[in-house]
């Protein structure tokens, strides 16, 4: 994820993204990516898919949280809504796997370290789930649906970041699964970033 990141980042930089405005904020989309009045609908149908909404803005510490879904979850593809800074010197990572639906998995990094790794199983996959993180500094803390999951102490970024949102195809059993063919689905309804640290219960 991180080199596709900084391919993003740099194929925005001369003129190859779209922009587009949701959620309250100002986005550069790139790949299979619909833009609808309320909600943002990512693609995946071929093994060398990779679909981006990367912010404009840098955001700092704060809560940030996230209403999305993928269907149909399937094997070879991952769905994911990170901050993430070139090099990640700042990357916190939200991520779903194809072959695990019902599993998110909370990263983050201040390159090359990694800290705390965090999973937590949900109910109802098929259904829109609302993954919280609230960035404080020393500290970040995960909810899923509100309820508190885990928090990371260790190699806690500093650095404002880009808040991207992806959806892409993997052929791997380690990450994301061996790919099955046929189209899926990751639709985002809702994000939401305040420099203040709460959570919006869903």
């Amino acid at each position: 994820m991180i080199k596709l990141a900084v391919l993003l980042l740099t194929l925005c930089s001369i003129g190859y993204c779209a922009d587009v405005n949701v959620f309250g904020h100002h986005w550069e989309a790139l790949g299979k990516v619909r833009v609808h009045k309320h909600s943002v609908v990512f693609e995946v149908s071929k093994k060398d898919d990779d679909s981006y909404l990367t912010s404009t803005d840098l955001m700092g510490y704060g809560t940030y949280t996230m209403t999305f879904k993928v269907l149909p979850n399937k094997s070879g593809s991952v769905a994911a809504g990170y901050s993430f800074l070139m090099g990640s010197e700042t990357e916190i990572d939200v991520e779903e796997q194809g072959s695990k639906p019902g599993e998110v998995e909370f990263t983050n990094w201040v390159n090359p370290l990694m800290g705390t790794m965090h999973r937590s199983l949900f109910e109802k996959p098929k259904q829109f789930h609302v993954f919280t993180y609230v960035w404080i500094p020393g500290k970040i803390t995960y909810f899923v649906d509100g309820e508190e999951v885990g928090e990371s102490i260790t190699n806690v970024p500093n650095l404002p970041a880009n808040f991207v949102f992806e959806f892409y195809a993997m052929n791997d059993e380690t990450w994301g699964g061996t790919w099955k063919r046929g189209k899926r689905h990751m639709t985002v309804v809702d994000f939401h970033y305040s420099p203040k640290y709460y959570w919006r219960q869903p």
